[in-house]
C-alpha cells in the first residue's frame, strides 16, 4: 500500500467529493474511494425501494444492483454504473 502525502490527500478528497477517480492513484486508493462512492450512492437511492409506484422505480432498482455488483466487474474501479 502506498503511503499519499497530506497535500496528495486534501487533493483526493475534493476529487472524490467532485465524483472524480484519478487513474494515477494507486490501486488501492481508487479501489477505496470507488467503494466509498458506491456506498454514497446506495445509502443516496435507499428511498426508493419503498415508493414502487415512482416512475423511474425499475430504473433505480437496477441502478442499485449494477452498484453492489460493481466491486466484482473488470469495469471496478474505472467506470462508474450509471443511472
Amino acid at each position: 500500500m502506498a503511503l499519499i502525502n497530506s497535500s496528495e490527500l486534501s487533493k483526493n478528497k475534493i476529487e472524490y467529493t467532485l465524483g472524480y477517480i484519478n487513474p494515477d492513484w494507486p490501486s488501492e486508493t481508487k479501489e477505496h474511494e470507488a467503494r466509498l462512492w458506491r456506498d454514497k450512492e446506495l445509502e443516496k437511492t435507499d428511498w426508493i425501494a419503498s415508493v414502487t409506484d415512482h416512475g423511474m422505480y425499475n430504473a433505480y432498482i437496477t441502478y442499485r444492483q449494477a452498484l453492489r455488483d460493481w466491486p466484482s466487474t473488470d469495469d471496478f474501479p474505472n467506470t462508474k454504473p450509471e443511472l
